[in-house]
């Protein structure tokens, strides 16, 4: 599949670009000798120069990037209450402190869960952190049903939310729905209190609101980060997950 892709993103910019040398602008103007043509040089020129394929992917791949980090940029100064001060988003760490680490996450996603000894990390060694967390279950039921138990547990339990947020991190997937209330309960938080919390409007409504805000920053996936200083005049966007040096470089960016 992934051959396919990168042949499929090369193979298309050169016809273009042979058709286009060739004063051609539409493929209706080809007759099936010359696409027979067209299609053999760039065969030919891609089985001799197969490089092309990993500079031709790596360049679109770094567009891609540059773009929604773009968007994102203009996005996050646009939406900057709903991300950094939604009373509903659960945050740990100092709320007082000089930077501000958001992440959107899903409970089964493999990237997500390589993050959480870093942010756990981060978020005990730093006291200049605080960490605000998105629930984004793009995975659908099982993940949706882990994020409305976290954000429940942090509406009925502030205190105890962070260890149970760590614990449905290191949860191995699929992550069933009894498995949930089960880490709830070894948590230390009442599963019978969290289920009814979890009908809440509040959970809900949060939930919808990580949605419209992942769309409004053209996330692509998860975890995705956002990471500003105290005034919210210096931002850093990052798609995806990162190593603990990455992180303290754009925390360092943002508040020197």
């Amino acid at each position: 599949m992934k051959v396919k892709h990168l042949i499929s993103s090369t193979v298309l910019p050169l016809t273009l670009m042979l058709s286009a040398s060739n004063g051609f602008a539409d493929s209706s103007n080809f007759n099936k000798t010359q696409v027979a043509d067209i299609q053999k040089i760039v065969h030919d020129y891609i089985v001799n120069n197969p490089s092309v394929l990993v500079e031709a992917s790596q360049k679109l791949r770094d567009e891609m990037q540059a773009k929604e980090e773009k968007s994102a940029m203009t996005a996050i100064t646009q939406n900057t209450q709903d991300l950094f001060r939604n009373p509903n988003s659960p945050v740990v760490g100092n709320p007082k402190g000089s930077v501000t680490v958001v992440e959107f996450f899903d409970y089964q996603c493999g990237h997500c869960k390589e993050m959480t000894s870093i942010l756990d990390n981060l978020v005990t060694s730093n006291n200049q952190v605080q960490v605000v967390f998105k629930e984004l279950p793009i995975f659908g039921g099982d993940s949706e049903f882990a994020a409305r138990a976290s954000l429940a547990s942090y509406k009925i339990a502030p205190a105890k939310f962070f260890a149970f947020h760590n614990t449905l991190m290191k949860a191995s997937n699929p992550l069933k729905n009894d498995d949930v209330l089960k880490l709830a309960n070894a948590a230390g938080i009442d599963a019978n209190e969290l289920k009814q919390a979890m009908k809440s409007a509040e959970v809900m409504n949060e939930i919808k609101a990580n949605f419209a805000l992942a769309q409004k920053l053209a996330l692509a996936g998860t975890p995705a980060f956002i990471i500003a200083n105290t005034a919210k005049s210096q931002y850093k966007f990052v798609p995806g997950s990162m190593p603990k040096e990455k992180l303290d470089e754009m925390i360092q960016q943002v508040t020197s």
